[in-house]
């Protein structure tokens, strides 16, 4: 119960729950008219691919550790699975996004490897304020993260990785885009094995994405 509260509290503080409100309030209506300001437009069919690169940050926001530190880079393909959904501050378009990390290091003290893999990513594309090259999006997933040693030391080797954020794309481009954004992670191998301590991360990255 307790982890249920504490997600709900970080899915509402991130953005994810306010994003999906357009297509609760509106009926899912989707509107086709080309969105407001410069840079790429995310109109239903469009399809996204870029890679990320970021770190965690030595703080313990939401209960993370500071004597973990975690570094990955990662790659997302996606489509827009919507044209523009409601009106006002929280209009945007709906997307789904598959993300791997080919390599993720963790420091906990000890130095452990892995490979991270999230096949369902949800992102939710608000919609530029005026003619500025900058748009926010809100984004959740769910993956698996499978290590050398045990996350933590004693737990499992095999767990999940639950992330929620918000970030910026920034660019003029119709199809190249900065990314710049953070993340709660939460890892833990979901009650399988005892114990199952978790390990909580805040992390920051950037990156560069590709609109088709």
């Amino acid at each position: 119960m307790t982890t249920i509260r504490t997600w709900a509290s970080i899915l509402l503080l991130t953005g994810v729950v306010p994003a999906v409100l357009p297509s609760i309030l509106f009926g899912g209506q989707a509107l086709s008219q080309p969105e407001p300001g410069g840079g790429a437009q995310l109109r239903k069919g469009s399809v996204e691919a870029g890679a990320i690169a970021g770190t965690t940050l030595p703080i313990t926001l939401f209960r993370a550790h500071k004597d973990r530190h975690l570094t990955m880079g990662t790659i997302q393909v996606g489509r827009v699975m919507t044209n523009r959904l409601g009106t006002g501050p929280l209009a945007g378009s709906f997307e789904f996004l598959l993300e791997v990390a080919p390599l993720v290091l963790l420091q906990q003290p000890a130095r452990t490897f892995g490979v991270a893999a999230s096949p369902l990513h949800m992102r939710w594309n608000f919609l530029p304020v005026g003619a500025r090259p900058v748009r926010l999006f809100a984004e959740a997933s769910g993956g698996i993260f499978l290590t050398n040693k045990a996350v933590p030391l004693s737990s499992t080797r095999f767990n999940f990785i639950d992330q929620a954020g918000f970030g910026l794309r920034v660019g003029h481009h119709p199809t190249r885009m900065w990314l710049l954004g953070y993340r709660f992670q939460h890892i833990s191998n979901a009650g399988r094995v005892k114990p199952n301590p978790g390990v909580n991360l805040n992390f920051v990255y950037a990156g560069l994405s590709f609109l088709r």
